[in-house]
């Protein structure tokens, strides 16, 4: 389980009053197996007849967040890939 607490620090450069697709930045606090770390990610804000989409994908290291090999199994990268799609 994990949560981001933060905000889309370019929100001025995004008409939600058009149809398109802009670049997003958010900047905040990652917190995974009760460890917060200050996290930057970039990603995609979608305007579509009214409806607004967001997709984000970056990488965080297993070991920033206290995990480890033996919790998860024992075959397992040193870094993992998250996706954030949401739709508002």
């Amino acid at each position: 389980k994990g949560e981001f607490k933060g905000k889309i620090t370019n929100i001025a450069a995004i008409n939600f009053a058009k149809d398109g697709t802009y670049p997003a930045i958010a900047e905040g606090d990652l917190i995974i197996h009760g460890v917060t770390k200050k996290t930057k990610a970039t990603g995609t804000i979608t305007v579509a007849k009214g409806k607004v989409s967001l997709k984000s994908v970056f990488k965080i290291k297993i070991t920033d967040f206290n995990i480890n090999g033996s919790e998860i199994g024992k075959a397992i990268a040193k870094e993992l890939e998250i996706t954030v799609t949401a739709a508002y």
